[in-house]
């Protein structure tokens, strides 16, 4: 059975119950290794936290495998695998811990508190797993998204091997599946149709439950067509067809699905080399075994399903008339049987994780995000409800301000008209005129007196001693009162 975990999504609540019901549900099973694949943009540090507590938590090694983007909380995920791997064009993001505060000052603190512890714990798991120091890396990650290319992320620490050309071959990120199948005849001239494949489920000691649909039957023949492996197909003497360098007993040229007595099969037209046709012939290979990758991992990193790897010659068929996975004697390994309420405990006080906890801590959080939202909706309709009184509120603002400003500038206008600058006939003039007072100030503060104020009879020491000729210029405004008196004689009258 393929021990597969796929993350092709946002970290949430969600995604971190599936991949941790994978997680639990392989490590009952046995402690092989689990591969997880991950392309995801990240999401929720709380259920970032439960994937990796899980991944800490079981006794089965956990391989993690980039494939696009491992970005946030997924690339703390794939940080903490026990192997770590990334497909050449894939590339990691780290940033700070993102948070939204909202409510009471007491709420928002709070929150910024609690941002900040997150922010270090993250700090220590990519310290402990890229072995950089705290430091350094909050320098690096400080205010900004910092993007990792495959090689950045490799010489960084955060992954173990650059999955190539030459290296996906040899990590075997997908199992291949060898199925044996029936007795081999050969024709004269070297060529012969094997069976390799019978629809059915199958269950083997290793590799647990196989189910093989006409739909996989199907997809192995349009997959071998196009040519996925970019090599001819052999059946050769060993399960290694993934490495390639065995000889071949034939080469695969065609493959089709016939009918059965037992049920639609899959057939392969071969041809024999001289070494294997005599090997078939004196009977010391009886039968074939059919290597395929349920999940198979391109040089170009892409996950193409349901893949035919090739084939062996073998004496041990699991069952003769189509037998699941790789036919070899090894003895079943005892599983652990337990309820799921027996394995929480376990898990509880053998590993610290409290699984119900997180459930629960999950529901908590979607709680919160819930009033959040509801708070968000309300802040939102604020605008459209409150429209018409804002807008009037805004218009009442204006006619106080402007309210304000005529009183300024009539202010000002008293003044002058106090101090023989205007005349009250010039008031509508001048206030339409100027918008502010400091305008009309600024204007009328290099201007001479020109209007004569003294009542009949009233002597006024600003012009004491002026003749009523000269008294004339003067509310002209041809010369002032110190101009008259200083050139008193010599000014001429026209």
């Amino acid at each position: 059975m393929s021990r597969e975990i796929y993350l092709f999504d946002i970290v949430n609540s969600f995604t971190a119950e599936l991949v941790i019901r994978d997680l639990l549900a392989y490590n009952r099973e046995s402690e092989e290794e689990i591969t997880m694949f991950i392309n995801s943009p990240g999401g929720s540090v709380m259920s970032m936290f439960a994937i990796i507590d899980t991944m800490k938590a079981v006794e089965s090694p956990v391989r993690t495998v980039v494939m696009g983007d491992a970005a946030s909380a997924a690339a703390i995920i794939a940080a903490c695998g026990d192997k770590r791997y990334m497909t050449e064009n894939s590339r990691f993001m780290i940033h700070e811990v993102f948070g939204i505060a909202i409510g009471s000052v007491s709420d928002m603190e709070e929150g910024v508190d609690m941002a900040k512890r997150e922010q270090e714990k993250l700090l220590k798991i990519i310290s402990n797993a890229t072995g950089k120091n705290v430091d350094q890396i909050k320098n690096i990650i400080k205010k900004k998204d910092k993007f990792l290319n495959s090689k950045e992320s490799l010489n960084f620490g955060l992954v173990d091997e650059i999955i190539g050309k030459d290296s996906a071959n040899v990590i075997k990120l997908s199992e291949g599946i060898n199925v044996e199948g029936y007795e081999i005849a050969v024709n004269s001239d070297g060529h012969s149709k094997v069976q390799l494949l019978l629809e059915g489920n199958y269950e083997h000691p290793s590799y647990g439950s196989i189910k093989v649909t006409e739909d996989v039957l199907n997809k192995l023949i349009t997959n071998f067509k196009d040519n996925v492996r970019g090599i001819d197909l052999s059946i050769d003497y060993t399960h290694d067809n993934d490495n390639g360098e065995k000889p071949a007993a034939c080469w695969i040229k065609d493959l089709s699905v016939e009918n059965t007595d037992k049920g639609k099969g899959l057939f392969a037209s071969v041809e024999f080399t001289s070494k294997g046709k005599n090997l078939v012939k004196e009977k010391e290979y009886k039968y074939a075994s059919a290597d395929f990758a349920i999940n198979y991992m391109t040089d170009k990193g892409e996950c193409v399903p349901y893949v035919l790897l090739g084939g062996t010659l073998t004496n041990r068929p699991f069952i003769k008339e189509m037998s699941p996975i790789k036919l070899s004697e090894t003895q079943p390994k005892e599983k652990k049987n337990m309820s799921l309420e027996t394995l929480f405990a376990e898990l509880k006080n053998n590993h610290g994780v409290d699984v119900k906890a997180l459930q629960e801590n999950n529901e908590t959080l979607k709680n919160q995000i819930s009033t959040l939202e509801g708070k968000v909706r309300e802040l939102n309709k604020l605008p459209a409800e409150k429209e018409e009184e804002i807008k009037n509120l805004k218009e009442q603002i204006n006619g106080l301000e402007k309210s304000i400003e005529d009183n300024k500038k009539e202010a000002v206008f008293n003044e002058l008209l106090e101090s023989a600058k205007v005349t009250p006939a010039q008031k509508d003039m001048i206030l339409n005129k100027f918008d502010k007072a400091e305008e009309i100030t600024e204007f009328y503060k290099d201007a001479p007196v020109v209007v004569n104020t003294k009542k009949n009879g009233e002597e006024d020491s600003n012009n004491q001693g002026l003749s009523e000729e000269e008294q004339k210029l003067v509310n002209q405004g041809v010369y002032t009162v110190e101009e008259v008196k200083k050139y008193k004689g010599s000014i001429s009258r026209n």
